[in-house]
């Protein structure tokens, strides 16, 4: 796994995020920071800042989100999986979540169940109420 102190120091951005989440670690800058290194190909380093935010701030649907594309990056899409249900049950409409639960899907091997979960999702929560519903809540394997 690699430190934020291997990450090259010329990105300015990237070590106001850092310096960020040092002074805050529970604020959105984790979400900020997990997202920007996984962008930058340090998917083990992501996944790390990711969890450790969300020992802070559990309810945060995007720290949850950042968390599962790290997984995905990493070659994890079940674990994935359960973790964006948990972002979504959160943050029912969450565009990026939903998006992520689709390739996890696809990635653990039933792309044919993305499509349909997909739809049947989005039709669900055109008619639920504003709090909307998570039951009926797929498996992988289904």
């Amino acid at each position: 796994m690699s430190s934020a102190a291997e990450i090259p120091q010329r990105d300015e951005a990237l070590k106001s995020l850092v310096t960020r989440f040092k002074e805050a670690p529970g604020s959105g800058a984790f979400v900020e920071l997990a997202a920007a290194l996984l962008a930058r190909g340090h998917a083990s380093e992501s996944l790390r800042i990711a969890e450790h935010g969300l020992q802070l701030v559990p309810g945060s649907a995007d720290g949850r989100v950042e968390r599962a594309a790290a997984l995905l990056a990493l070659g994890r899409p079940r674990v994935a999986y359960v973790e964006l249900l948990r972002a979504l049950a959160i943050h029912p409409n969450h565009k990026r979540g939903m998006r992520l639960l689709g390739r996890a899907i696809v990635d653990a091997g039933a792309p044919g169940r993305a499509a349909a979960l997909l739809a049947k999702r989005s039709w669900r929560q055109a008619a639920a109420p504003a709090g909307g519903s998570f039951q009926d809540r797929p498996h992988i394997d289904e």
